[in-house]
């Protein structure tokens, strides 16, 4: 099975492109571990499609999301100098808070309709 949940908070704000088959949006997620003299951990993670267009929308630098996928395995560089890097490719991003603090409703100037997320306010989080 290939399946990864990680809960963290984005490192930058997303990066959207048009790909073959419609939007890709590609961001940054650190992790923090529980121990203290440890790093933070980083996962790159890539939507498509409607997700990525909801990404693009509503996900900016700081903001905490819980994403669930599959991860992959991906290669760039010529063959005496090849990289590789693990992305998921998210089937789920769940938008856990906004990154200054301010609930959805409000930055969305009241709108009833939040495309099927939870709204929670950053102080109702039981981590971070």
């Amino acid at each position: 099975m290939n399946q990864l949940t990680i809960i963290g908070n984005l490192t930058k704000d997303p990066i959207v492109r048009e790909g073959e088959y419609g939007k890709l949006c590609f961001f940054t997620v650190a992790v923090n571990n529980k121990q203290k003299d440890k790093a933070s951990d980083f996962f790159s993670v890539r939507t498509s499609r409607k997700q990525a267009e909801a990404c693009e929308k509503y996900l900016s630098k700081g903001r905490s999301v819980a994403v669930r996928g599959p991860v992959h395995m991906e290669s760039y560089g010529d063959e005496g100098n090849k990289r590789y890097t693990m992305t998921i490719s998210a089937e789920e991003v769940e938008f856990l808070s906004s990154g200054n603090g301010q609930s959805r409703a409000k930055k969305n100037d009241g709108d009833e309709h939040n495309d099927g997320y939870t709204e929670v306010e950053d102080d109702e989080l039981p981590f971070f």
